[in-house]
């Protein structure tokens, strides 16, 4: 399971549906994830990378009995992709008969970032980079952050997702 901040009725078909349009796309050639990705992810994750984590974040999704927790990088690629999906279905481009049922027409992103992220550091501009390390220590931002704020290329060490067991979240 993903570790995210909070559960809510849209997660499961939302993720399902998320998942099902990512598969399609990694094995339809007619599908660019180049295209569908941010540049602010293009510059940080290689294709190959972002293909490698959302497989990876899928396994991990799909998995009941461990709990995942993803490294910032991955809460990048997870925003950006479900940013891109919610837009998709907003705009009708994507059909789901399951989240209507819960949200009627139009999802609303950021309800979803504000329930599901713990935070959204990875999101910030460059003016993070001006941070020493003593203040993104004081303020709580993550090295793969400022690396991210930064538009540095991640590490292969932080591409790497921690399986933890369900009683250490309890």
């Amino acid at each position: 399971m993903l570790n995210f901040a909070e559960w809510s009725a849209l997660q499961k078909p939302l993720l399902d549906e998320l998942f099902d349009f990512l598969n399609d796309m990694l094995n339809d050639r007619d599908m660019d994830l180049d295209d569908f990705l941010s540049e602010q992810v293009t510059r940080v994750l290689s294709i190959d990378q972002a293909t490698s984590m959302i497989k990876d974040l899928h396994k991990a999704y799909m998995d009941k009995k461990d709990w995942w927790i993803l490294t910032d990088y991955h809460w990048l690629l997870l925003y950006d992709v479900l940013e891109g999906f919610v837009e998709m279905y907003n705009d009708g481009e994507w059909k789901s008969a399951r989240i209507k049922k819960i949200v009627g027409d139009e999802i609303d992103f950021d309800d979803i970032v504000g329930i599901w992220f713990h935070d959204t550091d990875f999101l910030s501009d460059g003016t993070m980079g001006k941070l020493s390390p003593d203040q993104r220590k004081t303020l709580g931002v993550s090295d793969a952050a400022w690396s991210i704020a930064n538009g540095l290329k991640a590490h292969p060490d932080e591409l790497i997702m921690k399986k933890i067991g369900r009683r250490a979240l309890a």
